[in-house]
């Protein structure tokens, strides 16, 4: 499969991604409609399993990230089915959903979803970060790093809007160098 891939020009190759992207979409729809199935006739219940996110981890494979974002969506779609034909459509994502499914009652979520919509996943959290700020994990109190490899070294710490900026304009004006890695060394300053 991979050499096929590596044959096809990078336009094609675009495109084809492009296509398997749609394709995805709807997948994730239809997983939702027997998820929802599922859960109506209480099939985890029956299988042994004590909750929906138990079964999506053990039954079917998912990580436990990948589970509690299925079962969220599916609880925000339960909640305000229009979600999910918004999905389907590609107006909004999964994990818009399953952001949104953590945070209010139903009044307050069908308010909240119209704004979402049209929003990337960041905006997303922005937004929602200022409606209740306590929906998310506090920061790490200091900056943090980690070691992976020899020549690679984790680092975590808290960016500002601004600190952000400088590094979304690193990104576009270097693109290689950005997905590589952001050294140290380098020098933003010359693009404030």
């Amino acid at each position: 499969m991979k050499t096929q891939l590596r044959s096809l020009s990078d336009s094609i190759l675009v495109s084809e991604t492009r296509k398997l992207v749609t394709q995805e979409q709807k997948i994730v729809d239809q997983v939702l409609d027997h998820l929802e199935e599922i859960y109506s006739r209480r099939i985890h219940f029956k299988l042994g399993y004590s909750s929906m996110t138990q079964f999506c981890i053990h039954e079917l494979g998912y990580s436990p990230g990948t589970a509690q974002t299925r079962v969220d969506a599916l609880r925000l779609t339960q909640a305000l089915p229009e979600v999910k034909k918004e999905i389907a459509q590609n107006d909004a994502n999964i994990h818009q959903a399953a952001l949104l499914q953590k945070f209010f009652r139903n009044e307050e979520k069908k308010k909240l979803w119209n704004e979402l919509k049209g929003k990337s996943v960041v905006q997303s959290q922005k937004h929602l970060t200022q409606v209740n700020p306590a929906a998310f994990p506090p920061p790490p109190e200091r900056d943090q790093t980690k070691v992976i490899s020899p020549d690679k070294t984790l680092i975590q710490f808290v960016a500002d809007e601004e600190c952000m900026e400088l590094i979304e304009r690193f990104k576009e004006l270097y693109p290689v160098e950005a997905s590589r890695h952001l050294s140290q060394h380098q020098n933003l300053s010359p693009f404030r």
